[in-house]
């Protein structure tokens, strides 16, 4: 039978550093699901993008993502329950309750909302997800709150460390915004036809640009997707920056000095993929490689940069 207790242990003041930060995680979390589960997507609008599927499966993978969007809060909240000393049967049913109560919450919010249908099926599968995590956390719980104990002891000794992770709390947050910073009004009210044509390839972009036939929508239309992709840019390229600078402090902490670009070009290029490919469901945009294409420079940029600072602060 397992052992109950982490193989490194985990002293006091890690421990109140982890929940002060695990808190912090629980509170985002929890605030990011209910925004997503209560804004008013409208459903049509996600029709290009799931086109290719039969209604059926497109309930299977509804069902599925309900499901899986609470595991991870069920994972914190038993994380949570552990580190604060309380007892399994306590964590289990606390946190099996607190998912339920949420997913009510918002079920029942949808009633209210006219892009938004309430469901059985959700509530059910959100309570499932929650109670999966739950049970996830807890069989696996001394070997997660050691490293998180450990991890939240680095980003409140780090200030580089807390950097990386503010930049990379408002990169996702940009990304997987269910509207564009562009401030395109049309994403504020979706509807099929207005939202398939948002987003086009990079040819398509350079060809609007240089259009002399007085056409002003198609240079309005270029200079939404140039702000999009300079903000891919920017975005991507401060997160690799900090990211890196915070890896080369951590590998110089223990002894391993340099840079992994391997490993970093891997992430971080799968970061910028990921939430690239995630605008499909979330903005129901067309996808491309205009700002996916700027991003993966951005990020090239930034770790170049950080590589930079890390040498130097290694002298």
């Amino acid at each position: 039978m397992p052992s109950d207790q982490p193989k490194t242990p985990v002293t006091p003041p890690l421990a109140a550093r982890g929940v002060a930060w695990l808190s912090i995680a629980l509170l985002g979390y929890g605030l990011l699901t209910l925004w997503m589960l209560n804004y008013p997507f409208a459903t049509e609008a996600r029709d290009p993008a799931v086109s290719f599927l039969a209604e059926r499966d497109v309930h299977k993978i509804n069902t599925a993502s309900n499901v899986s969007v609470f595991v991870p809060l069920g994972v914190l909240g038993a994380m949570f329950g552990r580190m604060r000393g309380r007892g399994a049967v306590r964590v289990i049913g606390e946190w099996t309750f607190i998912a339920a109560a949420m997913s009510f919450a918002t079920e029942y919010a949808q009633l209210w909302l006219v892009q938004r249908a309430s469901s059985l099926i959700d509530l059910i599968a959100n309570t499932l997800g929650g109670a999966l995590g739950v049970l996830c956390g807890w069989r696996w719980g001394p070997s997660l709150c050691a490293r998180w104990s450990r991890w939240a002891d680095a980003l409140s000794k780090r200030r580089v460390a807390r950097a990386a992770v503010l930049v990379w709390v408002v990169v996702l947050a940009v990304r997987l915004a269910p509207f564009d910073l562009s401030m395109e009004t049309r994403y504020f009210n979706p509807t099929h036809s207005e939202v398939a044509d948002l987003t086009y390839p990079l040819q398509h972009t350079l060809a609007w640009q240089r259009d002399t036939s007085g056409n002003t929508d198609l240079l309005a239309a270029a200079q939404v997707e140039w702000r999009r992709a300079g903000l891919s840019f920017v975005l991507f390229g401060l997160g690799a920056l900090t990211f890196t600078r915070a890896i080369c402090d951590e590998r110089r902490r223990i002894g391993r000095p340099g840079v992994p670009w391997f490993g970093l070009l891997l992430v971080l290029g799968l970061a910028v993929v990921v939430t690239e490919a995630a605008q499909a469901i979330v903005r129901s945009r067309v996808l491309d490689w205009t700002e996916p294409s700027f991003g993966l420079l951005g990020v090239v940029a930034g770790i170049s940069l950080g590589a930079l600072g890390g040498r130097e602060g290694a002298r």
